[in-house]
């Protein structure tokens, strides 16, 4: 039941008090901000698997072609919010402002002996996807066959009473082992002689962990056929001051995507971009889409912004460009006699040979379109910046 203020039934646009319990067989998205505010009602999208296609994006222009149309919403939408649904468009923002990383020093580390050759590239991105070209490549030739873990045949080991209690293994061949390697041992009767060391000394045949006793064991020897396994990797760091050198544009790193071999492997972190390379690959599932799978050229940031009209297979006046872009509206039948150029962020102003800015103002309202004033131009002070959207001066 229900008591309106023009009468019976409920009144959509006055305040309704309804006296007994209601029933709601459909949706219910309430703007707010009593209880809550439902983002449906200010273009929020909700899809489990949104939809994706490409798109033809023009430097300075507010409208992009769509491969395919899919279910985007405009701001007709959702009225009163000026917005429609959220948008990114991978590599349709400004270029990144870091420059090319240093190529990196690679170092084995862990099996010596190698001939292996691996390379390695850099590949900056900026905190909006924005990726710089690859780096000059990093190589050593003396990487192990197979990165990750190796194993290495043992014959004995003997205990001795330096430094109060080292352990000296022999190797069935060449051990291969650096030192300063983490290792484990297994096979050994004894359990002594298996677990976790840190090698502190070698030869070609042999080498040396520390094992501390404070009194001689019962056993000091044995010869099994036992193993060692320790990780092969390749160390890979870069100058300390060679992140200054990168973030000299206006943007800061925000991660590294590296290259093995022309191949993305993983990613680094940003401010200390010292990694072991041991082989593992990170998972292809979890990179963006705009990174590339072989090193090149840079790649654009990405825009994130919101779509306010739309076509069949078109956004128009994507809001929110970046500030670094330009904004050019311009008119679709007459763009000599209705275009202004202004840059979003700065007071710039570019004179065209024909204006007819009065006309524009008088016959398409402020109201049905954007424009923006700014202070007057040194020299200018007539003159404002004003902005006509495509579809307002058509």
């Amino acid at each position: 039941m229900e008591s309106g203020p023009l009468g019976a039934g409920a009144q959509t646009n006055a305040v309704n008090t309804f006296t007994a319990n209601q029933n709601l067989d459909g949706g219910l998205r309430i703007k707010g901000p009593d209880p809550y505010s439902d983002m449906a009602r200010y273009g929020g999208y909700f899809n489990a698997t949104p939809p994706t296609t490409t798109a033809s994006c023009t430097n300075a222009s507010t409208s992009v072609t769509l491969a395919a149309a899919l279910d985007y919403q405009d701001a007709s939408k959702f009225p009163g919010t000026n917005v429609g649904n959220g948008i990114v468009l991978y590599q349709c923002g400004a270029a990144t402002g870091l420059t090319t990383p240093p190529a990196p020093a690679v170092a084995p580390f862990g099996v010596t002996g190698g001939a292996t050759t691996y390379n390695y590239k850099y590949v900056a991105e900026d905190f909006s996807g924005g990726l710089t070209a690859a780096s000059a490549q990093g190589s050593t030739t003396t990487g192990a066959a197979t990165l990750g873990t190796n194993t290495v045949n043992l014959s004995s080991v003997v205990w001795n009473s330096t430094l109060n209690g080292e352990q000296v293994y022999s190797c069935s061949g060449n051990c291969n082992i650096q030192v300063n390697a983490p290792i484990r041992i297994d096979g050994f009767t004894n359990n002594r002689f298996n677990g976790n060391y840190t090698v502190i000394a070698q030869t070609s045949t042999t080498f040396t962990v520390y094992s501390p006793s404070p009194v001689t064991p019962a056993v000091t020897s044995e010869s099994a056929a036992a193993t060692v396994k320790l990780l092969a990797c390749n160390i890979l760091t870069m100058a300390a001051n060679s992140l200054a050198g990168i973030e000299t544009g206006g943007d800061s790193v925000l991660r590294y995507w590296v290259y093995r071999n022309n191949v993305l492997a993983f990613v680094v972190q940003s401010h200390d971009p010292y990694y072991e390379d041991c082989g593992v690959n990170m998972d292809n599932t979890r990179i963006p889409s705009y990174v590339p799978s072989s090193p090149g050229s840079a790649v654009n940031k990405y825009l994130a912004t919101t779509i306010v009209s739309r076509a069949a297979r078109q956004l128009s006046e994507l809001a929110g460009r970046d500030e670094s872009q330009p904004f050019l509206y311009s008119c679709v039948r007459q763009p000599r006699q209705c275009a202004v150029q202004c840059h979003h962020r700065f007071l710039q102003y570019e004179s065209l040979k024909h204006r007819n800015l009065a006309s524009c103002r008088r016959n398409h309202q402020p109201a049905m379109g954007r424009y923006y004033r700014r202070n007057p131009i040194q020299g200018r002070p007539d003159e404002w910046c004003w902005i006509f959207p495509a579809r307002e001066c058509s």
